[in-house]
């Protein structure tokens, strides 16, 4: 029947063939605009993670904070541009690895730092603070108060981001001890008069 009607055939031929194309033209429409969607949103989440790093920059700046985010994977560890200002150096950002930092910390106060972290990668506590004592580039001890919690897991839940803060507190310590070394010496001053009141009041009583 076809056959006898070539243009018939011919016809149908041509009406398929642009309902394919007109099919095509609005399948590559449909494609060509959710990629030009999708292109807007991570322009967007781009923008946003950007600002938002530039306000936490400017937060951790005014506060003297230094941003540490950690690699668990990798051992790596960068250093935000505040860090320098505790530890000496240049300035800027600042790469590393965790056994590098770990080497900064005073012998005294490795043990509890070392747990807490282990205990922090494991899960058995949701928050990382310490205060020890780091070495800066000149050999002298500093204090640092360091604060961190895992901020991503993997599906098994191992830790494998860990991101917080260190902020020098070598002044507050100096005035501690100050404190410390001035109410002990008070103390053992008081103590001295007081004993010899004591005891004459003793012997007069015994009188």
């Amino acid at each position: 029947y076809l056959a006898a009607r070539p243009a018939l055939v011919a016809w149908s031929v041509l009406v398929a063939s642009l309902v394919i194309c007109a099919l095509l033209e609005a399948f590559l429409l449909f494609v060509t605009g959710r990629a030009a969607h999708v292109a807007r949103l991570v322009e967007e989440r781009t923008r946003e993670l950007h600002d938002s790093r530039e306000r936490l920059a400017l937060a951790l700046e005014g506060s003297n904070q230094a941003l540490f985010d950690w690699d668990v994977a990798t051992g790596k560890v960068v250093l935000g541009e505040q860090w320098p200002r505790i530890v000496g150096g240049g300035r800027g950002v600042r790469e590393t690895t965790i056994k590098e930092l770990e080497a900064l910390v005073h012998p005294d106060d490795f043990a509890e730092a070392r747990q807490q972290g282990a205990d922090l990668v494991r899960g058995q506590r949701s928050i990382y603070h310490v205060e020890h004592r780091v070495r800066n580039v000149t050999g002298d001890w500093v204090w640092i108060a360091s604060q961190a919690k895992v901020v991503e897991r993997d599906a098994a839940g191992r830790a494998t981001r860990v991101t917080g803060t260190n902020v020098d507190i070598t002044e507050r310590k100096e005035i501690e001890r100050f404190k410390n070394g001035f109410i002990a010496t008070g103390s053992h001053e008081l103590r001295t008069p007081l004993n010899a009141i004591i005891g004459i009041s003793e012997m007069l009583r015994e009188d």
